[in-house]
């Protein structure tokens, strides 16, 4: 959620029309690299106003929105609100736009038992719902591309550090096909700063859905592995605790087959692999970290421990 793109008087005034409020603040959300978002206040309401970075079509990004208002009353989302219209999405200037409703929120600060059943009760009835769904009815491009990034990279003359040793790993990995696993919607992108909490620490909001797509379930399993469990340096015997609690409860809403576990861990290296890469391509490719407005540097070098020893 960095912001790529600023917005203009007249465009403020666009919005303001549009969805009849009066903006009274606005101000950049700053975490993130993938869109460009800002706070909203009105005189009465709050909202998440979101500018589409992607080179998606308007039909593509409806489906994330189509999806929202499907899961809604099993999963807790904010839903996009509609213009004068009637549409979730608002053109101006060749800039797609969408208004969310603003849901007040913790940010995650400890990963324990508690939450790690929460989110894996979530994403099981997320898949669960989804698991029917075909890639014709839900043909929505991600950004987080592995093959995209990785063919990048070793097509460029950069040069990094671990540089060899990643490629070679993502070499490795590039020869298991996962294509042959259970597969549906998937979030994507189910980082833990895109959850918030209520106050007796229950998740109260999962948000940004903007990367899901059409995939094997396997990989946003990856996804809390990596990024809500191990990259928290808990010691052995609290890490493996944590990913068996996650797997069990997820499984009493999609039961995850054998042939997922067999290649569970080769997923955590590919899902760990395609954020070093995205992170790579921003930062040293795309130059996006010099181009986004206030957003705070995300290193590769921080995920590094995450293909390390495993």
């Amino acid at each position: 959620m960095g912001v790529f793109t600023n917005l203009f008087q007249d465009e403020i005034d666009f919005i303001e029309e549009k969805y009849k409020i009066k903006i009274l603040v606005i101000k950049n959300i700053d975490n993130g690299i993938l869109n460009s978002n800002f706070y909203v206040e009105g005189k009465n309401k709050k909202y998440i106003l979101r500018i589409y970075e992607a080179n998606r079509t308007i039909d593509e990004e409806k489906q994330e929105l189509i999806l929202l208002d499907k899961i809604t009353n099993f999963i807790p989302v904010s839903r996009a609100i509609k213009n004068i219209d009637n549409e979730c999405i608002s053109i101006f200037n060749n800039k797609k736009i969408a208004l969310f409703e603003y849901i007040d929120g913790n940010a995650i600060t400890k990963i324990d038992t508690h939450i790690i059943r929460e989110i894996a009760m979530y994403l099981g009835k997320l898949h669960s719902f989804t698991k029917n769904i075909s890639f014709k009815e839900y043909n929505r491009k991600t950004r987080i591309n592995f093959d995209f990034y990785n063919n990048e990279i070793k097509k460029s003359e950069i040069d990094f550090k671990f540089k060899r040793e990643l490629l070679n790993l993502a070499d490795e990995v590039n020869s298991y096909n996962f294509s042959v696993l259970p597969s549906g919607i998937i979030h994507g992108d189910i980082f833990p700063d895109n959850v918030l909490l209520d106050g007796y620490n229950n998740i109260k909001l999962i948000f940004d859905f903007n990367e899901s797509y059409y995939a094997p379930f396997i990989f946003d399993i990856a996804i809390v592995i990596n990024f809500w469990i191990r990259i928290k340096d808990f010691d052995f015997f609290n890490e493996n605790n944590l990913i068996r609690d996650f797997l069990n409860y997820y499984s009493k809403y999609r039961k995850i087959t054998k042939e997922e576990l067999k290649l569970l861990d080769i997923a955590c290296k590919k899902i760990a692999l395609t954020f070093i890469f995205l992170r790579v391509y921003k930062e040293k490719i795309d130059n996006s970290y010099q181009k986004a407005i206030s957003i705070r540097e995300k290193s590769y070098l921080d995920l590094i421990k995450l293909i390390k020893n495993k």
